[in-house]
C-alpha cells in the first residue's frame, strides 16, 4: 500500500510541479494483532453480545457496557471499525457472516505460521476463503448451529467447522 501512495505522490509531482505532495508520519504505531488473541477477543465478544444482554438492547448499550472490559477497550481503540462490526448483533447472529470471519482468521494464521505468504499471495488466499464461504456455488465451509435468537444461544465465531460440498457440484481440480 506504501509503494502504491508513493507512486501516485511521484505522479501527482510530475503532473503538477509545483505541487507539494506532504507525507503523513505516525506517531504511535501500534503491532497488528495476532490471529489467535483475535480469535480470543471475537470468541468473548460474541458469547458476551448473545448471553450477556438482552435482544431489544441496543446496539449502542451493548458496546458501551463490553468497553468496561479492559482486553475489549484495548480491541476497540486499537481497531475500532473491526469492534463496530463484531459488536453488530444482527451481523453476527449470521452463521455464514461467522463463518466467512473465522475463514479470515484461518488465512492469518497461516501468515504468521509462514505456511502463505505475507504478501498478494497471502490476501489472495484470504480473498479466496471469503468468497468460498459466501457463495453457495463452491464448496463452502459453515459454522454449525444455528443463528443466534438471543439469551442462552450464544454463536461462537470459532465454532466448529463442518465442510459443506453443495449437491450436484463438481468441486474437484
Amino acid at each position: 500500500m506504501q509503494e502504491a501512495q508513493r507512486r501516485y505522490a511521484e505522479k501527482i509531482q510530475r503532473e503538477n510541479p509545483k505541487a507539494e505532495v506532504m507525507e503523513v508520519t505516525h506517531e504511535f504505531k501500534h503491532e497488528p494483532w495476532k490471529a489467535y488473541d483475535l480469535t480470543v477477543i471475537f470468541d468473548d465478544i460474541v458469547g458476551r453480545i448473545f448471553s450477556d444482554f438482552q435482544p431489544d438492547q441496543a446496539d449502542f448499550v451493548v458496546r458501551k457496557s463490553l468497553l468496561q472490559t479492559p482486553s475489549i477497550l484495548r480491541f476497540q481503540r486499537d481497531h475500532p471499525r473491526l469492534y463496530y462490526v463484531v459488536t453488530d448483533r444482527s451481523l453476527m447472529a449470521n452463521a455464514t457472516y461467522r463463518s466467512t470471519l473465522s475463514q479470515m482468521l484461518r488465512v492469518r494464521k497461516e501468515i504468521e505460521a509462514g505456511r502463505l505468504p505475507d504478501d498478494e499471495r497471502g490476501e489472495a488466499a484470504g480473498v479466496e476463503a471469503i468468497v468460498s464461504s459466501l457463495l453457495p456455488s463452491q464448496k463452502t465451509v459453515e459454522a454449525c448451529g444455528s443463528e443466534a435468537s438471543g439469551p442462552g444461544d450464544t454463536p461462537s465465531l470459532e465454532s466448529p467447522l463442518v465442510e459443506v460440498e453443495p449437491e450436484g457440484v463438481d468441486t474437484q481440480d
